[in-house]
């Protein structure tokens, strides 16, 4: 091998080895760069879920205060306009139904009332039979209070009936019959006001729908028998009173 041949072949190596040198630095370095990279987007998510857990955490206290705050100013508000609905719901229902007795009490004072106070004086007759177990109507002894204007009624029909029951008026008493029994052990109240003490319940909380709704023409079924059960009374209808034993 010549010098020259020998010269041609070291430069060869020499640029090859160069080259080499080169590419291997570029991908050195790009590696480096990648990695440097990879662990910048690392610092970054580490440091966005610090942020966030740190605002979380500041949050939390401030979420907490101003639940309590809320509450402790909403709550007694929302109870206090709870208590007022309640109560002007409770006084209108009271009006309601004072102004339905006042009703009843003007009713039992006309002419057509006496064939109601017929029928409720029958029945109860009849509830004092049953419960003294009596054979019938005449052997029913005791008092029977009425109000003044239904005196005369009441001792005609107890006179039809030959019952020996004694009238006496009573000035609390209107609207029917009150049966005193077995030297006071029995007190049967067959009178409209007291129809309508029975179902007191009842009757509430149709005030209560008719005001929450509105009143209404149509009657429910439930209010429709109760007024039939004023208007028509039946031995259904008839319970020991206040004061029964």
């Amino acid at each position: 091998m010549t010098s020259d041949t020998q010269t041609t072949a070291n430069r060869q190596s020499s640029e090859a080895l160069l080259a080499f040198l080169g590419e291997e630095r570029e991908r050195r370095c790009q590696a480096l760069m990648d990695e440097a990279k990879t662990r910048v987007r690392d610092i970054e998510t580490a440091c966005e879920e610090q942020k966030a857990r740190l605002l979380a955490d500041g949050r939390r206290p401030f979420t907490a205060l101003r639940r309590t705050a809320s509450l402790a100013v909403a709550g007694p508000a929302r109870r206090e306009v709870e208590a007022v609905a309640s109560r002007k719901m409770g006084a209108a229902v009271e009006t309601i139904l004072a102004g339905c007795r006042e009703r009843l009490r003007e009713f039992a004072g006309t002419s057509v009332f006496s064939a109601v106070f017929e029928s409720l004086l029958q029945e109860a007759l009849e509830g004092a039979r049953d419960q003294l177990r009596v054979d019938g109507l005449r052997d029913v002894a005791g008092t029977v209070r009425v109000a003044a204007g239904d005196e005369a009624l009441c001792r005609r029909l107890l006179a039809d009936l030959g019952s020996p029951l004694e009238v006496r008026v009573d000035d609390e008493v209107w609207g029917g019959a009150v049966l005193d029994l077995a030297d006071g052990k029995y007190c049967l109240r067959n009178t409209l006001d007291s129809r309508m003490a029975r179902q007191d319940h009842d009757l509430r909380m149709i005030a209560t729908t008719r005001i929450h709704y509105g009143l209404s023409k149509r009657l429910d079924g439930v209010s429709q028998k109760m007024q039939e059960q004023l208007a028509n009374p039946t031995r259904e209808g008839l319970t020991p009173g206040a004061g029964d034993t």
